[in-house]
């Protein structure tokens, strides 16, 4: 036999209808027998029901702090985020933006960065915990923080967006991009097996996936291709492959770049031009024509200087310059001057955001 649990007054079944259902089982004397396990369902469950009431029927809004202390948040649990302007739902463990999921960028043309938003400024002194959501969401693609607590966002400032090639050969040069932070940092207790793709380190809490690695064993342009646990990472190259490691060591100390490099999120490239579809030409020469010499002039005059106009010469008036003559098929070469700083498309500024 099954008791019931009686709904609080005011509840209607439609605020209560995602509530999952409990029975409670009775032992020989009619005494609830709860096990741990139940008690903390029962609690989760009128954590449920209390939150319901206090809302009337809509979400109940409380900060990011109060959000977090929840003991047992419910999936399918629904709240307003004040600290992030969100709705939000809890689900498989994790609380997620129901509408702009944390991580979107966006172009935004106003001045002043609205609430739950960030300008994608490359700043790297985030807290891990104060920007949670944000964390979970991109990690260290974009860089480690200045301390093993903070992490880093993008710095989109005077950049355009790419979509990442992920193998794709549509960046002809994905292998080559290079990282967004400059600088390396190491991380002591190293163990590879040599023909093994997974090294051993003593904390992979400051890895970001595309973070390209050296040290003993390590194969050159090698890059963290996947983090498989708190202390173990698999190899890979800057075109994504994995690669095995040439030697076997132990405690050994391995660098880290800052950063990813190569074909993964976050990595940068330079500007560069590739030859047109069109290619620019000088145009066909159509005549004979001729090229200014620095050779030594005819016969019974003197080389005063390489300006080519007429000197006085012993009272006589000769012209300086010694030219040949080229037929239009002679080789020859063109030097074209001129150009821009940067190659780029018609555009228009407007301030990068990333949702928090």
């Amino acid at each position: 036999m099954a008791k019931q649990v009686k709904l609080r007054k005011g509840l209607s079944v439609k605020q209560v209808q995602n509530v999952p259902p409990i029975s409670l089982p009775e032992n020989s004397v009619g005494e609830l027998a709860l096990s741990t396990a139940l008690k903390n369902k029962l609690l989760q469950l009128e954590q449920q029901l209390t939150l319901l009431s206090q809302s009337s029927g809509q979400y109940v809004a409380m900060t990011q702090s109060e959000r977090d202390a929840l003991p047992y948040p419910v999936e399918g649990m629904m709240i307003f985020n004040s600290s992030k302007r969100d709705v939000q739902i809890y689900r498989s463990g994790l609380w997620q933006n129901v509408g702009t999921p944390a991580g979107a960028i966006t172009g935004f043309s106003g001045q002043i960065v609205p609430d739950g938003w960030l300008l994608c400024d490359g700043a790297r002194n985030l807290s891990r915990l104060t920007y949670k959501d944000l964390f979970q969401a991109i990690g260290l693609t974009y860089g480690v923080g200045v301390d093993g607590g903070t992490f880093a966002i993008p710095d989109f400032r005077g950049r355009f967006l790419r979509g990442a090639a992920l193998g794709a050969v549509l960046d002809p040069e994905r292998a080559l991009r290079a990282a967004l932070i400059s600088g390396t940092f190491s991380v002591s207790g190293g163990s590879t097996v040599s023909g093994s793709s997974v090294v051993t380190i003593s904390s992979t809490a400051n890895l970001g996936v595309g973070f390209q690695v050296t040290g003993s064993g390590i194969p050159e342009s090698s890059v963290v291709l996947e983090i498989l646990s708190s202390t173990q990472f698999r190899l890979g190259s800057f075109s994504r492959t994995e690669v095995f490691a040439s030697g076997t060591g132990s405690g050994v100390t391995l660098t880290f770049s800052n950063s990813p490099v190569g074909d993964f999120l976050g990595s940068v490239q330079g500007a560069a031009t590739q030859m047109p579809l069109n290619p620019f030409t000088t145009g066909t020469e159509s005549n004979d024509h001729t090229h200014a010499s620095n050779a030594a002039p005819a016969s019974g005059y003197r080389k005063l200087d390489a300006i080519p106009y007429p000197h006085h010469l012993d009272g006589l008036v000769n012209s300086y310059t010694n030219p040949t003559t080229s037929g239009r098929s002679q080789s020859h070469t063109h030097t074209i001057l001129g150009g821009d700083p940067e190659t780029r498309p018609v555009n228009l500024n407007v301030n990068y955001i990333i949702k928090v």
